[in-house]
């Protein structure tokens, strides 16, 4: 069955001598090969021809490699067209230069000893079929000698020498050598494809060559890629051994590691290794020569797997799938299970309930083959060399959790990595492996090493020469050794090999020995036949393409002819590796010093990435005139990995965000790249809405597209809708914007899909599937509207429309678990909505419901679950159930990590942050904060720093430190959420960035007293929430703060403006409706006409009737407005209400008294005498309502209606134990003319305070009046 040596290339090797053959090269170059081309393009392959048209370079014939570059590129290709004309070709055994060229390549092909006399063509010939006729499919053409001999004369009437040596045979040796040739070729005709021995010109020629390729393409090969298991086990494998192979030949001083590996293969307590060491030390050839050894032993069963040195081989599921079918395959192998019949293994597959191609799964039949083979008796000993070089494609992915934490007993696991891969060596350190750290070389293995290496080459150095290299310090390493060796072998000047020894050796650095090389190759391959640096342009293209370039690319960025590709290809093979056709720099230092040596330059740079940004997007150009409506018909697409990261690298945002909003590109990294995909974004500095308009007309310029194409092609009519066909781009822009953290622009992405499936289903093409993708875009719709506050309503009704419909369908079909899925989705929405809305019972109660219809299907999605017990226990956490809470978080994020078992999503981010809330709720701070600083961790690995998720996380933090009441930290973290909202550009439009601010300054005023600090802002924020109608949501404590600042301030009209805002939103009554307290200070300090311009329900007449029995209010009332306006009945009134709703009694009457007095010191009497007149009514036996009845009497200068009250003040109080109430009574007593009763009070006081200077001055002068009235009494008797 016909397979590809490069599995994304068609190559086909085209064979001649040089001279004479001209006019059939151009037929095909001008005619056939684009056709070729196109077929090939068709079946997502690349076709290469493989043409010497021009010759080997005069380099690589000086170098004597002529031979060595054809037989190695017949070698890579798939295909062998031959043709002759007359004349033989390059031969002679007697030519010497011709005879170098055998001798360097006779140690590859050592079948050139016995043919040393044919001409190069023939080697070809011999090499590209009849050495094995068949292996290669190969045709083989003969021009007729008519056309020559005809060619020939008419350049012989001409005198055109060159003609007459392209048309006639060299000599009658070479006619004989060509006459063999072809009665060879024509004995093995049956094994081609087709001999020709006779066409008659050289466009027949072209014509039959054409047709035969295209036949054997048609009929044979792309049939049988068509049809071929994609398991490609032995193509695979034998990379992995042509790797083992090359570092198992040099192996010095490995005795000691190998007794330690070798140990841990044979004790029964066995440890996993981990080899480390630095780059060069021998990693690779250490583990190689180990399994070279394993391999011997047949009670192991060994797998080996060399990362980055085969293709697909750093990708995590693909070596997962390949170590687990290697696995597998041993032990059916053991078992005498057929393996060719393509039938699942029943001790494997049909054992395990398990999905397919998950990384989950592939891990579980890793493990499940490395448990039988235990079973069967036999040592599974797994290595992988280059842990370091895995691809971790996901930003999410927990370290090395493709490589199981628990092996079963009686398995050995060894890997290997950098001595500088931290982050893998610490989780293999705490899965308790045992580090096996390599060494540098000793002096005398260096030497060994040498010697080794230069004698595969059959070269050797003098004594001295070879000292000098042993005792150098950089040769300790052995990559570093091994390049010198090789440098020095592929040197031609024996004269000045000390010198060169010198310059290699000096070297500080393997990077600075890979610049020697550099060097070297531009020697050796900057051909004359090439204008430019050949070997800057491929190695520079080569660094910065990131994910690797083909051979394709690379000659058709730079116009390469195939005669100057091959030998630097060949040169290069050694230090590159290629995965999926895709060549990269094998070893970082020669990255390093091809960035030394030409990309420190930025314009050098930047021109070669604006060249592979021209070539990618003119291959992007031409997808648009495809009719790809869907990734799926797109399955390999590297330019989606290499345009924008090489537009990330230029800095061109604008180009940047135009590249990743390309409907192919945006499409297939959103299928397989997703947090890439977001990164990327990022990186563009645009905010949602923008991000979202530009999807948006992404869609539709792909829709006009498709309509075109289809309008051209005459299908319109016999398609489905262009907007149909497309409708599932929208829903990935909104899972994008969804993942992304950039709710805006969702609604309007999906409601433009409802648009679009619900005017489908009214055409006649309507498809019954179409319902499904409806009611899929409404239920996202519906996801969207219910997170925020404004549309949730709507979002919980259009939730329940889905409902009432899946529940009707739900009735007239019989345990349908689709169905049952969707009503648990959408129960959940409900849930989401009603918990927005704050209707925490209602968001459990419908929750509750979602989990129960997820369980009913009999395999639920234990991420939705998980996700639902989340929502519960952030509800029960409102409801203040604090340990409840706690437990169904606990349980989500366990069910999550054993979902996500190889990643940490976000999510489970969220829910740490919800548990670390609900722990500070219960006031244990340290637990709290450990929690957010893990979903911290998680959140930043996932999204990045600049995610709305992790400003929330930012947010929690601040409010934990302000109850351990340290403010400047929560201002730190604060001003940390402020930055990440600044670089998502949602700023003074955002609800959220507002929320920010509002803690910031909450903590800068309350926490700091930095309310001019606070002033910079506040206003601008206050203006927002207005407009808005969002005050209902403000922190109310952070305004009332700055509207008392604003007093204080004498800022009145600031103060005002906050008060009016207050005042018309949901908290005017907090704090006992302080608000309306602040609004009246503030409308005290403004013109008249801003209290007539003030709306009833925001004074303080309304207030006190909003909320009766408020003494604040009450209070601030009567003192500003009622009692300055001596209106005494409402004082009365209202006191009244404060004593009847209220545990006060009388002091409610005692308190009020004190506010009849004014700031100016007056005192309304009026206001007091009726508060306490009222008071008596309720408690006539109140003595300090009497005291102060008879005060207010006394001022009005109602002396005899005082004192009364004031002897009732003193009822039964003993006169002598309160002596300024006794004076008191003594006093209203001479004030009321009662001599008789002022003199025994003032007897009283002399009996008990003769000794009080004060009391006895009183009593003195209350002596005088008692003279004065009784004088006066008695001159009005007479």
């Amino acid at each position: 069955m016909a397979k590809l040596k490069d599995p994304r290339t068609v190559k086909i090797f085209f064979s001649s001598p040089f001279g004479g053959m001209e006019e059939e090269r151009e037929e095909l170059t001008r005619r056939y090969w684009p056709q070729i081309a196109h077929l090939c393009n068709a079946h997502g392959l690349q076709f290469a021809a493989v043409d010497m048209r021009w010759g080997i370079t005069a380099e690589s014939s000086d170098k004597a490699q002529v031979i060595n570059i054809c037989l190695r590129e017949i070698d890579r290709s798939d295909m062998f067209i031959g043709f002759f004309g007359q004349r033989y070709g390059w031969h002679g055994a007697d030519d010497a230069s011709l005879q170098k060229n055998f001798d360097n390549a006779v140690s590859r092909y050592p079948w050139l000893e016995e043919v040393r006399d044919k001409s190069v063509t023939e080697l070809e010939f011999l090499h590209g079929f009849l050495n094995n006729p068949g292996n290669i499919p190969a045709a083989i053409f003969f021009r007729d000698k008519v056309f020559d001999d005809r060619m020939l004369e008419e350049g012989e009437k001409t005198g055109d020498k060159k003609q007459v040596f392209k048309y006639s045979a060299e000599s009658e040796l070479s006619t004989r050598l060509m006459d063999d040739l072809k009665k060879r070729v024509w004995e093995n005709k049956n094994e081609s494809l087709g001999v020709y021995m006779d066409y008659k010109t050289p466009a027949k020629a072209a014509s039959i060559m054409y047709t035969t390729i295209m036949d054997y393409l048609r009929t044979t090969l792309l049939v049988d890629l068509a049809s071929q298991r994609r398991t490609a086990r032995e193509e695979v494998l034998s990379q992995h051994d042509a790797f083992l192979a090359s570092r198992s030949n040099v192996f010095v001083q490995g005795e000691a590691y190998l007794s330690v590996l070798d140990r841990q293969r044979d004790t029964e307590a066995r440890k996993h290794v981990v080899v480390t060491g630095d780059t060069g030390v021998g990693k690779s050839a250490l583990l190689c020569n180990w399994i070279s050894k394993l391999k011997q032993d047949r009670n192991l069963a060994v797998v080996y797997h060399f990362t980055g040195f085969a293709d697909n081989s750093t990708d995590i599921d693909s070596l997962l799938s390949r170590i687990a079918g290697e696995f597998e395959h041993i032990l059916n192998t053991l078992l005498g299970v057929d393996q060719t019949s393509g039938e699942p293994s029943e001790t494997i597959a049909t054992k395990q309930e398990v999905e397919k191609d998950t990384t989950r799964s592939l891990v579980q039949r890793l493990l499940a083959a490395m448990s039988q083979l235990v079973g069967l008796g036999k040592l599974p000993v797994l290595i992988v060399d280059g842990v370091d070089k895995v691809t971790n494609t996901s930003q999410i992915s927990k370290v090395l959790y493709w490589l199981p934490v628990n092996f079963p007993t009686g398995c050995l696991v060894v890997v290997s990595t950098l001595s500088s891969d931290v982050t893998n060596l610490q989780e293999l350190e705490t899965r308790n492996y045992l580090r096996l750290t390599v060494e540098p070389l000793s002096v005398d293995s260096k030497r060994d090493m040498s010697i080794s290496v230069l004698g595969a080459s059959g070269k050797e150095l003098s004594p001295p020469q070879l000292d000098r290299i042993v005792n150098a310090e950089m040769t300790r390493i052995p990559l570093f050794l091994k390049i010198v060796m090789t440098e020095l072998i592929a040197y031609g000047y024996f004269r000045l090999l000390d010198k060169k020894i010198d310059s290699l050796i000096h070297s500080e650095s393997i990077e600075k020995l890979f610049q020697h090389v550099i060097v070297r190759l531009e020697e050796d391959y900057n051909v004359q036949e090439y204008t430019g640096n050949l070997v800057e342009k491929v190695m520079c293209t080569i660094q910065l393409s990131g994910h690797g370039c083909s051979e394709t690319m690379l000659k058709e960025l730079y116009s390469i002819p195939d005669q100057v590709w091959s030998p630097l290809y060949f040169a290069l093979e050694p230090l590159i590796v290629r995965q999926s056709s895709m060549i990269k720099f094998g070893f970082k230092q020669l990255g390093d010093a091809v960035e030394k040596r030409y990309l420190e330059d930025i314009d050098k740079r930047n021109h070669y990435l604006e060249t592979m940004v021209t070539y990618f997007n003119a291959e992007l150009k031409e997808l648009d005139k495809s009719v790809i409506t869907h990734i799926d018909q797109l399955p390999y697409f590297p330019i989606a990995n290499q345009l924008p990261d090489l537009l990330v690298t230029l800095g061109d945002r604008n180009r940047l965000a135009e590249c990743i909003a390309n409907f192919f590109v945006f499409s297939y990294l959103e299928k397989t790249n997703l947090y890439h995909l977001i990164s990327l974004w990022r990186e563009t500095g645009l905010s949602g809405d923008v991000i979202a308009k530009q999807l948006l007309s992404t869609f539709d310029l792909r829709l006009v597209q498709i309509y075109t194409h289809l309008e051209e092609r005459d299908q319109l009519k016999n398609s489905s809708p262009p907007g149909m066909l497309l409708v599932t781009f929208l829903s990935s822009v909104n899972t994008f914007l969804d993942t992304a953290g950039l709710p805006q622009g969702q609604s309007a992405v999906l409601e433009r899909g409802v648009r679009i499936v619900s005017e489908g289903l009214k055409s006649e093409k309507a498809h019954a599937d179409w319902l499904k993708t409806l009611s899929s875009l409404q239920y996202r719709l519906a996801c969207a509207l219910c997170e925020n506050p404004h549309t949730a309503e709507r979002g919980i009704n259009l939730h329940q429309e889905l409902l009432a419909d899946t529940e009707k369908t739900m009735k007239e079909e019989v345990s349908n678990k689709y169905l049952l899925k969707r009503m648990g989705n959408y129960c959940h929405g409900i849930g989401v909505g009603y918990s927005t809305l704050g209707d925490y019972q209602k968001m459990i109660e419908y929750t509750e419901r979602s989990i129960e219809y997820h369980m009913q299907t009999g395999k639920p999605n234990m991420s939705s679950i998980a996700g639902s017990w989340s929502n519960i226990g952030i509800s029960y956490m409102n409801l203040e159930k604090y340990n409840t809470a706690l437990e169904y978080l606990q349980k989500s994020i366990q069910a999550l990590e054993d979902y996500y078992f190889h990643e940490v999503p976000p999510i489970i981010g969220e829910i740490l942050t919800n548990k670390a809330l609900c722990l500070r709720k219960m006031n244990r701070l340290d637990e709290a904060e450990a929690e957010y600083q893990r979903s911290l961790k998680v959140k930043i690995q996932a999204v990045g720093r600049d995610h709305k998720i992790v400003a929330l996380t930012f947010m929690n933090l601040g409010t934990l430190e302000t109850i351990r009441n340290n403010y400047g930290k929560a201002v730190e973290y604060t001003k940390q959420a402020l930055q990440v909202y600044e670089n998502l550009g949602q700023s003074w439009d955002n609800e959220a960035y507002i929320q920010v601010w509002e803690n910031l300054l909450q903590y800068q005023t309350i926490g700091e007293q930095q309310f001019e600090e606070a002033d910079k802002n506040f206003m601008k924020i206050l203006d927002w929430r207005v407009k808005d109608g969002s005050m209902d949501r403000v922190i109310p404590s952070l305004y009332r703060e700055m509207a008392r600042y604003y007093l204080r301030a004498a800022m009145w009209e600031s103060a005002y403006k906050v008060c009016t805002a207050l005042l018309g939103s949901a908290h005017a009554a907090d704090v006992d409706g302080i608000a309306y307290i602040l609004m009246d200070m503030a409308l005290q300090n403004l013109p008249e006409s801003k209290q007539q311009e003030m709306p009833e329900e925001f004074t303080l007449a309304h207030a006190v009737e909003l909320f009766p029995g408020n003494v604040s209010l009450t209070k601030q009332y009567c003192c500003s407005t009622l009692i300055p306006n001596n209106n005494p009945a409402e004082v009365v009134r209202l006191v009244n209400i404060l004593h009847d709703s209220g545990e006060m009694g009388v002091d409610n009457y005692h308190l009020s008294c004190d506010w009849c007095v004014m700031p100016t010191g007056e005192v309304n009497l009026d206001c007091q005498q009726g508060i306490v007149e009222e008071g008596l009514l309720k408690y006539p036996e109140d003595q300090n309502l009497h005291l102060n009845m008879a005060k207010i009497l006394r001022k009005r200068n109602q002396a005899p209606q005082a004192y009364p009250h004031a002897l009732k003040a003193l009822g039964n109080i003993d006169p002598a134990t309160n002596i300024p109430l006794t004076l008191f009574v003594a006093q209203t007593a001479i004030l009321s003319g009662l001599c008789d009763d002022a003199e025994r009070f003032c007897q009283t006081v002399e009996e008990n305070c003769g000794e009080n200077e004060s009391a006895m001055n009183s009593v003195q002068q209350i002596k005088e009046w008692i003279v004065e009235v009784r004088e006066y009494q008695q001159q009005q008797q007479q």
